[in-house]
């Protein structure tokens, strides 16, 4: 289980994995589409430990 510090690192890493990847790959690319997701389960994550004050 992460902390919240360990997943806003996690979400800034895959923030900027996804900008890089951007530059030279369409947005329907399927390394983007999956990055994405992994990005947006991060961020979901994040706000649920948020919501529940750990």
């Amino acid at each position: 289980m992460f902390d919240l510090c360990d997943l806003y690192n996690i979400i800034e890493e895959l923030r900027l994995e996804l900008n890089q990847l951007y530059t030279y790959k369409k947005l329907v690319d399927k390394e983007i589409i999956k990055l994405s997701e992994k990005l947006d389960k991060a961020i979901n994550e994040y706000y649920q430990l948020q919501k529940t004050g750990r």
